[in-house]
């Protein structure tokens, strides 16, 4: 066995491997640092500068945002499923939300009118886009009372959005600003218009078609939520919620007639519970509930799901 000589250098010491080696490590992280730097756009800091934000009042403008900014923006709505436009009111937390947003779309909800002020006078960095000043205005079809009288289209304002040709307007101003807040960015959103556009097409041709192909020309719905959709395919809609108000048994005695005089076949609803309410009514005046939220998170699917529910699944896709 060999002997080291007592005057020969020692080996490294552990302890002082383990400080070079953090050492290094903490001089690796902080170079890595500088040079991510290096691709960042000026005033950004962290591993990755946060997506800018935008707020829409209803989900399907939230998904019109998202599908236009390509993934770029992140888009929040202020309400939540199965929450009521009409007695809706924001939380604390989503007004903060709002004003760390750098645009804020509006439908015309009634809701709408004091939170814009409000954000208007503390935050005014925030731009409120009205799209509902960019609503096409005209139509063909109707909505009718339970009792035969035509139903406020102030109404129909209110839920809009499952107008194609609304949907279509709005698409088109939500890209124009979203392309001024990142002119950079304008050639990829143009891309998503596009394609979002073409999907809308799509989907106005196969009902359109269905349209052609039926003799269907009216519906049933609990409430008047899908007006704006009727409207635009010439079709009527007979409510039998009015103002809020549920139907006594006179006004459904009267929409019981109004039904069977229509050829209607379908009576829509919002929710589970609201198809419970109705299904003993609907029974009897031989309809098949279906239940299509017209606040669904894709607008798209929402007007597939009113084609297939009115004129039948089978209706084939151009």
């Amino acid at each position: 066995m060999t002997r080291r000589n007592r005057f020969e250098a020692p080996g490294p010491k552990p302890w002082l491997m383990l400080a070079v080696a953090l050492v290094f490590l903490a001089f690796a992280v902080e170079l890595a640092d500088v040079l991510s730097l290096r691709g960042r756009r000026p005033g950004e800091t962290g591993a990755a500068a946060e997506p800018p934000r935008a707020t829409a009042s209803l989900p399907p403008v939230a998904d019109i945002v998202r599908w236009i900014g390509g993934g770029r923006w992140r888009a929040d709505a202020l309400l939540g499923p199965g929450q009521d436009p009409h007695v809706y009111e924001p939380t604390p937390r989503q007004v903060a939300a709002l004003a760390a947003s750098r645009l804020f779309f509006r439908t015309g909800m009634p809701f709408e009118e004091a939170l814009a002020a409000r954000v208007a006078a503390a935050h005014p960095e925030v731009k409120t886009v009205a799209l509902d000043a960019a609503t096409p205005r005209g139509g063909r079809g109707r909505t009718a009372g339970a009792g035969g009288h035509a139903h406020d289209h102030d109404e129909d304002a209110v839920h809009g959005w499952l107008s194609p040709a609304n949907l279509d307007a709005w698409a088109r101003r939500i890209a124009a600003e979203l392309k001024a807040a990142e002119p950079e960015a304008s050639g990829e959103i143009a891309i998503h218009q596009a394609a979002w556009l073409d999907s809308l097409g799509h989907e106005d041709k196969a009902t359109r078609a269905a349209v052609s192909n039926s003799t269907v020309r009216a519906f049933a719905a609990w409430h008047p939520a899908y007006g704006a959709w009727a409207d635009f395919y010439g079709l009527e809609q007979i409510a039998l919620e009015e103002d809020g108000k549920a139907p006594g048994p006179r006004t459904l005695a009267a929409a019981r007639g109004r039904i069977a005089a229509s050829g209607a076949e379908t009576m829509l609803v919002q929710n589970e519970a609201e198809a419970a309410r109705v299904a003993e009514f609907a029974r009897g005046a031989g309809l098949r509930v279906a239940v299509v939220p017209p606040l669904g998170a894709d607008p798209l699917e929402t007007m597939r799901l009113l084609r297939e529910a009115v004129f039948g699944a089978s209706q084939p896709a151009p």
